[in-house]
């Protein structure tokens, strides 16, 4: 199971939800991004507001859409790589050590995305392998919609923190003419 554990990428993603002046976990983030979505799930479990068609088909929709999303940040994964490479070898300018943070943190959380993405559409194409009955088919998606607010969630860090690299390479380290 060595190969197969994702501990690391959890780690790296837990190790960036820290406030950037005081360097200790922020409160607000893990609320946003961890004890939000979780409350969601158990919420939406017991609440249970659709129909069993309605769920399937906006499970069918998540599948797509999520996949989709999850597949494209793989190439983004691969992007903030070579860019973490560059950073490395980079003499002019100086890359300081809150720019090579920023991309670190990124990266890692690009990584949590598609483990979060990919996580979450296999949990929600269990219902096709398996006949379940409706409390596990309603715990799956429950669990499966905490996973996919949290993809949302860290979906918009990576932007957020993709636009903040953008800014970083196009201001400080482009040639000035």
């Amino acid at each position: 199971m060595g190969k197969m554990n994702l501990w690391l990428v959890a780690r790296g993603y837990l190790s960036t939800l820290v406030d950037a002046r005081t360097e200790k976990i922020s409160p607000i983030d893990m609320t946003v991004q961890v004890a939000a979505p979780v409350v969601c799930g158990v919420v939406f479990y017991f609440v249970w507001p659709l129909s069993n068609e309605a769920v399937e088909n906006l499970a069918e929709g998540f599948v797509s859409g999520v996949s989709i999303v999850s597949a494209l940040l793989c190439g983004v994964a691969v992007m903030v790589f070579q860019l973490r490479l560059q950073l490395a070898s980079q003499t002019k300018p100086q890359p300081t050590l809150r720019e090579s943070k920023l991309i670190d943190e990124m990266f890692y959380d690009v990584l949590w995305a598609v483990v979060v993405g990919f996580g979450s559409v296999l949990l929600l194409v269990l219902r096709d392998a398996a006949p379940f009955g409706l409390e596990a088919w309603k715990a799956i998606v429950s669990v499966a919609g905490a996973l996919l607010l949290n993809f949302i969630m860290v979906t918009c860090m990576c932007l957020k923190r993709l636009g903040a690299a953008y800014e970083i390479v196009s201001k400080y380290w482009a040639p000035k003419r």
